[in-house]
């Protein structure tokens, strides 16, 4: 677009350049229709050096009068939360780290006797519980953050920046917070949202389509945590539901009321595996202070009620702009 303002083609230059010297011949011709051979062998000379001048201004871009304009680049637009303005990879590590060490501190008594839903939790299984409550956490973040701005372009800037984060912790194979952010796109509040994640670029909509059938397929799920040897922060949920299941066996079995091993054996490996993932280290992570303590210190004050809100008001504004 620039250069068809700014320049002719070089079939446009050729035209120009030849009109002009077309024009100089015309007139020396009139002004020399009397001379003799003498002037007119110094006029084929005169016209020599006139064709050598016109095969330089060939080179040469004509001028028309005006200033270039100015390279015209498209305007980026950033999320406008503190916490999104750093690199994807920073944001995810720093999750990690923050979960990482929460996972770590789960003993296996927190495990026992479904401890994670007693009223007195936070006694019984407070780790378990913490782990957990720190998921619907960064899940409540990242709806704020994505309801929070005015402009539908920071929005989209936000989304896109959060499917990022989250497509990195998969890579770093933190599932806790990957799957806390692609929980957020599930709310009706930001599903509400339905131009704005229209307007979603193709390729971030299949990224968070495909971070969501990885949760919806627990048979690789599994699998992937089968055979993880390095760090990894598991959705913990799926080794929940299979001791709630676990659970519901009779302790004992037969009328002679024997302790049923079998039930004993499958809680034992359900909470093996977890006690597992937590050997495995991670290496190199590089903690940010400053961004560490805004993730460490992240909460979402807003109901579900106050949030679904905030999401109409913005889908009616954009519905009558």
């Amino acid at each position: 677009m620039e250069d068809a303002l700014t320049r002719p083609s070089s079939s446009s230059a050729s035209s120009y350049t030849s009109f002009s010297n077309d024009t100089a011949v015309q007139v020396n011709n009139n002004s020399n229709n009397n001379s003799n051979n003498n002037n007119r062998s110094s006029n084929r000379s005169s016209n020599h050096s006139n064709n050598n001048e016109e095969g330089a201004s060939h080179s040469r871009t004509p001028s028309f009068g005006f200033r270039k304009p100015p390279l015209f680049r498209p305007k980026v637009v950033h999320p406008t939360d503190p916490i999104l303005v750093y690199p994807a990879q920073s944001v995810a590590v720093q999750l990690t780290i923050i979960s990482k060490s929460i996972f770590s501190l789960i003993h296996r008594k927190e495990l026992m006797h479904l401890n994670w839903t007693k009223t007195d939790k936070e006694i019984l299984a407070p780790n378990v519980t913490k782990f957990a409550t720190r998921l619907n956490i960064v899940a409540g973040w990242a709806q704020d953050a994505i309801l929070k701005p005015d402009e539908e372009s920071i929005r989209i800037s936000t989304m896109s920046a959060l499917i990022d984060v989250a497509a990195k912790c998969k890579e770093l194979q933190n599932y806790q917070d990957c799957l806390a952010i692609c929980a957020a796109f599930g709310y009706p509040s930001i599903l509400k949202l339905e131009l704005c994640l229209a307007r979603l670029p193709a390729e971030k909509i299949e990224t968070l389509k495909q971070l969501k059938q990885m949760f919806k397929k627990n048979s690789e799920y599994r699998e992937m945590l089968t055979r993880t040897s390095s760090g990894c922060v598991p959705f913990i949920g799926i080794f929940l539901t299979d001791l709630t299941n676990i659970n519901e066996i009779p302790t004992f079995s037969g009328k002679q009321k024997l302790i049923n091993f079998n039930k004993q054996f499958m809680i034992y490996r359900a909470i093996k595996q977890i006690e597992m993932i937590q050997h495995h280290e991670y290496k190199n992570l590089e903690k940010i202070p400053e961004l560490y303590n805004m993730l460490d210190q992240i909460k979402c004050d807003k109901t579900e009620d106050e949030l679904y809100k905030r999401a109409l008001e913005i889908e009616q504004k954009h519905r009558h702009s």
